[in-house]
């Protein structure tokens, strides 16, 4: 079996669906996957931070007074808080929010053509509410952060512990100095669940039959599973007139070709898999290896 991918749940189902459509053969394979990510960030009290002059430090002086203005309050609710402290972030969140929720649900309703007519004035309108989202949920990430590194719980007492509190921001890959003593480094390993999908080698030919979309929406997809579509109808189309024999070296040069597509040129190179190509054809009962030697079967 050729491997495809690996995928979350619906975006395998949508891909066997088409492909099963055309006849190409797939198997589905749950997994369990890790992905892994480093993320740079600084860790100090807001006036380090502030005198090490790192970027956007006014946002985050707004942020810790917010926070400061809302604990005063007594607010011993994280869901009260989170309102409460976005109110003074952003007075106009909610407003802001079922604007942006409101787009998305026409634009989810819309043709391509339709997409495609949207004024720019309207699409830099809704940059600007997906940008503010990001920023409110950025906003509330950091508020809670602080409240962990400063270990303050809600509806307890504060003290001075926001008077300058440590904070964590993040920073980017390349603004990241790690000979800063305010220097850390996040590693995250995400498990997910995952789906492999296998194609049978023989029905790849049959990627021609697909639906057109699926050549936009999954162009790995379509290049590879015509690659190999290609690979398998000319190593099937060898035992040309009366040569039903070849040896496994003449195998592996022909798992290597190119194809002009007039404007480039796909070069295919499967000579390392030859083997493991042949055994496929073997198994299917297409060609039978002994030795060193394949022989078409009659058919």
């Amino acid at each position: 079996m050729f491997k495809l991918g690996e995928y979350d749940d619906d975006e395998a189902r949508d891909i066997v669906e088409r492909l099963k459509k055309a006849g190409i053969k797939v198997e589905m394979r749950p997994s369990i996957c890790a992905a892994v990510e480093e993320i740079p960030f600084m860790e100090g009290r807001l006036s380090e931070l502030r005198e090490e002059k790192v970027e956007d430090i006014e946002a985050y002086d707004r942020y810790v007074d917010a926070m400061r203005k809302v604990l005063s309050e007594g607010v011993s609710d994280e869901g009260e808080f989170e309102e409460r402290f976005l109110s003074m972030v952003d007075p106009s969140w909610r407003e802001r929010r079922d604007r942006l929720v409101k787009f998305l649900e026409e634009w989810r309703s819309l043709t391509e053509e339709e997409k495609d007519e949207r004024d720019e004035k309207e699409m830099d309108e809704l940059k600007e509410e997906m940008d503010a989202a990001l920023e409110r949920f950025f906003a509330v990430g950091f508020a809670f952060s602080t409240l962990s590194l400063n270990e303050i719980k809600l509806g307890e007492g504060v003290g001075d512990r926001l008077d300058d509190p440590l904070i964590r921001v993040p920073v980017s890959h390349d603004a990241f100095n790690p000979d800063s003593k305010f220097a850390r480094m996040v590693t995250e390993i995400q498990f997910d669940r995952c789906v492999d999908l296998y194609v049978d080698e023989l029905t790849a030919p049959l990627i021609d039959e697909v639906d057109e979309q699926f050549w936009d929406e999954y162009f790995d997809e379509h290049l590879r599973l015509s690659a190999l579509g290609m690979l398998i109808t000319e190593l099937l189309d060898l035992p040309a007139g009366a040569k039903k024999k070849i040896t496994l070296d003449e195998f592996r040069e022909a798992c290597s070709f190119e194809v002009d597509m007039d404007e480039s040129i796909l070069a295919i190179e499967g000579s390392r898999v030859a083997e493991d190509i042949a055994k496929v054809l073997e198994k299917k009962g297409i060609i039978k290896i002994r030795g060193d030697r394949i022989t078409w079967r009659k058919g």
